[in-house]
């Protein structure tokens, strides 16, 4: 079975919206965090500054991923991606380079406040793959030949190959120049972005090596733009308070800048 008829079989993508007990208030979180933040490594939760996630117990295959607090929505880069892509494929249209995200789940308290979570397929980080198998993907994707002077005092082969990698698409977008780019599905995917944040001045393509990834299937590593637009914090309310209050602990990473 060839990799796009295994994304269309497993493409279900759907969102709910359920209402929390009155207990779930964005208050409530903000003074949570803190706690949570510092238990979240101990319990296998990825950390990231906006977000964070784990794999879903109920399925290896999996992953959960919400925001640390709740969101506005309509200033939500993630959220916005995800819907896009969403319409597309009801429309038919299918992606590989695209995240499978199998359901939206947005909880909402009494005062209005929302928190989306998402579950998404379970991708693996591009530099747990050999540095050979990378510079293989770079020469399927791009039309310049991966320069073996980025190997160079080196020590972690593969990450310097996925950087590069990340630094292509994410300099393709920021510059709205496609032409080192081979593969036409992943123009097609990076013309997305590019709409979205010309559509949103104020966001910025953030496509570093955490928001890209790999899913594997048997003909090799294939690339995913996993979270590839900054909204700058506009999503997440107060968050100047919050970027230099209780989330800045040892286990999270600093601020963007």
């Amino acid at each position: 079975m060839r990799i796009i008829e295994i994304l269309q079989e497993y493409d279900t993508t759907d969102q709910k919206i359920r209402y929390r007990k009155p207990s779930f208030d964005f208050d409530a979180l903000k003074d949570k965090q803190e706690r949570d933040d510092d238990q979240a490594l101990n319990k296998g939760i990825q950390p990231g500054w906006y977000s964070g996630g784990q794999t879903n117990p109920r399925d290896p295959h999996e992953f959960v991923k919400k925001p640390h607090l709740t969101a506005k929505l309509d200033k939500d880069a993630y959220y916005k991606y995800v819907m896009e892509i969403r319409e597309l494929k009801q429309q038919g249209y299918h992606n590989p380079f695209f995240p499978q995200v199998y359901n939206i789940d947005i909880t909402q308290d009494p005062k209005g406040n929302q928190r989306p979570r998402y579950r998404i397929e379970k991708l693996q980080q591009g530099d747990s793959f050999p540095a050979r198998t990378l510079i293989g993907l770079y020469e399927r994707l791009f039309n310049d030949e991966f320069n073996m002077r980025n190997l160079e005092g080196t020590t972690n082969k593969s990450y310097a190959v996925w950087r590069e990698i990340a630094s292509q698409v994410n300099r393709a977008v920021e510059r709205s120049n496609y032409t080192n780019i081979r593969d036409d599905q992943l123009t097609e995917a990076l013309l997305l972005i590019d709409k979205i944040i010309q559509e949103n001045p104020d966001w910025n393509v953030d496509l570093h090596v955490n928001n890209i990834r790999v899913r594997g299937s048997s003909v090799g590593p294939q690339l995913v733009l996993m979270d590839p637009i900054s909204d700058g914090g506009a999503s997440i309310p107060d968050y100047d308070e919050i970027k230099s209050g209780p989330r800045t602990n040892k286990n999270m990473p600093p601020a963007p800048p």
